[in-house]
């Protein structure tokens, strides 16, 4: 009897070690080049988007689990041109974080990245399915819980492409690197620099990513002589993406920043005028903002040695014409 629990022991030891080893060396002897098609299948049905895998695939999990990819495309519903491509993907992963069915990033990073966008002539874009749209989830899929900590995250040498073809005009954003410090998921990192149609951009962001439906941020951004800065949290629902917090914008020399803040933003005409005639503008005030309505209390706008101090509510009623309101303080002039 001792003799035969001796042998299940060494038995239920054989199979717990051939089963482990199955598992950590056997991904070294697949061909994943023949599951291509699979997964591009699965990515199709899961996420709505054509993605092509042209290049090689290498997959393991000692001593760490680690995918690398190269040669990723995603087609576009309008157009020729790839909506997204990149020479190569790697990722690393903590092994212990999957073991409690969780996903911890120790690395990750994205080499040559490009974003091309097109609306066309007729309104279309190439990242939306024509007649239908992409709309948020609410399944959860905000919920990060799942995702333990993102490591470090590097994008290099990334390039975004809005080209509308309607206007006629192109805007770029070129030799783009990201850092992403995500070792404490509650506390994300991000640093960005890049050249925006030739003007040097520079981001610097926190954000605590645990729940896509209310995101607290802190985000600085300057463009050659703008800076822009938030304190607060994006919120996306049903009704659509809404802020709420600080808002703290410098402007020096806007008539030469106006027309290059142009491409990203709609200024009239007359604003553009009305203020370029000023050496610096300075604006700070509390914003809620809503797909529907912009309030701002606390507001303080100063241009070059006058300040105007008050609030701001602007509405967009159903019948589609704004309303502004502007209540400036008695002693708001000075």
């Amino acid at each position: 009897m001792l003799r035969l629990v001796k042998w299940l022991f060494i038995l239920t030891v054989f199979v717990a070690v051939a089963a482990v080893a199955a598992v950590v060396v056997g991904p070294q002897f697949i061909n994943w080049q023949q599951y291509k098609r699979q997964v591009e299948a699965v990515l199709l049905k899961t996420t709505g988007y054509q993605v092509k895998l042209d290049g090689a695939i290498e997959v393991a999990t000692w001593p760490k689990p680690r995918v690398y990819i190269e040669g990723v495309r995603v087609l576009p519903f309008v157009g020729e041109q790839p909506i997204f491509s990149a020479q190569n993907i790697r990722a690393e992963a903590a092994l212990l974080s999957l073991l409690r069915l969780q996903l911890e990033l120790t690395q990750a990073s994205v080499d040559q990245p490009k974003i091309y966008l097109l609306p066309d002539t007729t309104g279309a874009q190439n990242w939306v399915p024509v007649g239908a749209s992409i709309s948020s989830n609410r399944s959860g899929v905000g919920d990060l819980g799942l995702i333990a900590g993102l490591g470090e995250i590097k994008i290099n040498n990334a390039q975004i492409i809005i080209e509308n073809a309607k206007t006629g005009s192109t805007q770029r954003l070129e030799d783009l690197n990201i850092l992403v410090n995500g070792v404490d998921i509650r506390n994300t990192g991000i640093k960005a620099i890049g050249r925006f149609d030739g003007t040097n951009l520079n981001v610097d962001a926190n954000l605590n990513l645990e729940d896509f439906d209310e995101l607290p941020v802190r985000l600085k951004t300057s463009f050659a002589e703008a800076t822009v800065a938030l304190q607060g949290t994006l919120m996306n629902n049903r009704k659509g993406v809404g802020y709420t917090g600080s808002v703290n914008v410098d402007v020096q020399r806007p008539a030469t920043m106006l027309p290059r803040l142009s491409a990203v933003a709609t200024v009239p005409p007359a604003a553009s005028e009305w203020l370029g005639r000023f050496a610096a503008v300075k604006f700070v005030g509390n914003v809620q903002a809503t797909p529907t309505q912009v309030t701002i209390e606390n507001m303080e706008l100063a241009l070059d040695d006058t300040s105007l101090k008050g609030s701001v509510d602007l509405a967009r009623p159903a019948d589609g014409k704004p309303k502004l309101t502007l209540r400036l303080n008695s002693d708001g002039l000075d």
